[in-house]
């Protein structure tokens, strides 16, 4: 739980206990204004759709705005490979995987994703380079030397790349939203209905009622502000999951279990059809090693003071990946990792498989990152 709520709600437990009734009303206030923006954006995503981002390509270079910011996007296509994962040990893929890995980390600003789209029985393989900005300066020069060091670092691999034109999944995986949908005009108009009768009904006086019914109305109004605006909106029409979880990284497994999970996933990936799989990745702060081994010593006291197993198995857990690192030279990443299927089956398959190997995955509360991702 958030501190701030923590807080929030410990005040507002002492305002009711020391009964003073304004410090009570204004805390109330705040806890509710607190999730308010979150409620908000929940709410207008699954209701009206996501805005839609402009985006234009320059060259091959797919420029997109996103608030204030703009982001340049390069996609390179993997063609052919020499080599498949059956060519290699455990030991050889381990080696070649952890090197691929590492190389596709050309600038702390710049971000990788891995892109696998299967259609109709084809499958190709994308890796695509994005640096947002608020700035325009040597963003063009940056890019270029960013995905000819890339071109070079997975030709080495045995990989035949080429730069390509940006991606387009509008056709396949979005669908504009219509304005004029009844659904929508019907639900705007109940629950104005139901407002104005709760609202001539309660007396605003100081009490909790009072408060959510204006807060229902600020939430309507905006909504309402956003449905009659002229902005194109759009939905995913896939089924998402996305990684919340990551089990992995608590244990050492061995250069077999690599090597067979790996197989797992690259039997799934040939067996399935009409999918998406975007996996972002990010050089981690330096300082996340050291966080990590500090916050499993503190467990590792407050376990051994509280005689918790509980809170000594987290602690153990946690210490693994700092030995991760140290005995095995391999590095912290930050990932992202989202799926779009067309089916329930593919998406229960994929849930299935990787929850097995540690990667515990879920339906998403927005869709709106996925989105950006494919921009």
């Amino acid at each position: 739980m958030n501190k701030y709520v923590v807080i929030l709600l410990i005040a507002y437990i002492s305002s009711i206990l020391v009964n003073n009734r304004i410090l009570e009303v204004f805390l109330f206030i705040l806890m509710i204004s607190y999730h308010f923006p979150i409620a908000y954006v929940l709410i207008r995503e699954r209701l009206l759709g996501m805005p839609l981002l402009p985006s234009k390509n320059i060259g091959c270079i797919q420029v997109t705005r996103i608030g204030k910011r703009t982001k340049y996007s390069a996609y390179i296509e993997i063609k052919d490979s020499r080599h498949n994962i059956l060519d290699f040990s455990p030991i050889q893929f381990y080696g070649h995987s952890k090197l691929f890995i590492d190389g596709l980390l050309v600038d702390p600003e710049i971000t990788s994703y891995l892109i696998y789209t299967k259609r109709r029985d084809k499958l190709s393989a994308y890796v695509k380079i994005s640096y947002i900005t608020g700035k325009s300066d040597n963003v063009f020069s940056k890019i270029k030397a960013a995905y000819e060091y890339v071109i070079k670092h997975l030709e080495g691999f045995g990989l035949v790349c080429r730069i390509v034109e940006p991606l387009d999944f509008n056709e396949i995986y979005y669908l504009d939203n219509d304005s004029d949908n009844q659904k929508i005009r019907i639900f705007f108009m109940l629950s104005g209905m139901i407002l104005l009768v709760l609202s001539l009904y309660i007396k605003f006086s100081l009490n909790y009622y009072d408060i959510i019914v204006v807060q229902a109305w600020l939430l309507y109004i905006l909504l309402l502000k956003d449905y009659q605006s002229s902005e194109r909106r759009v939905r995913l029409k896939t089924k998402i999951l996305e990684l919340y979880k990551n089990e992995v990284i608590q244990t050492v497994p061995s250069l077999n279990d690599i090597f067979r999970r790996s197989r797992w996933i690259y039997n799934l990936i040939n067996n399935l059809d009409d999918f998406v799989l975007i996996l972002e990745i990010k050089s981690a702060p330096e300082e996340i090693s050291e966080l990590i081994e500090k916050n499993s010593y503190r467990k590792y006291e407050i376990a051994t003071a509280l005689d918790k197993l509980s809170l000594l198995s987290s602690a153990e857990r946690m210490y693994t990946t700092t030995k991760r690192r140290l005995n095995r030279r391999e590095n912290y990443y930050k990932i992202r990792l989202f799926i779009l299927v067309k089916s329930k089956y593919d998406m229960e398959k994929f849930k299935k498989i990787l929850s097995s190997i540690g990667f515990k995955m879920r339906r998403p509360l927005y869709q709106f990152t996925p989105y950006m991702m494919l921009k």
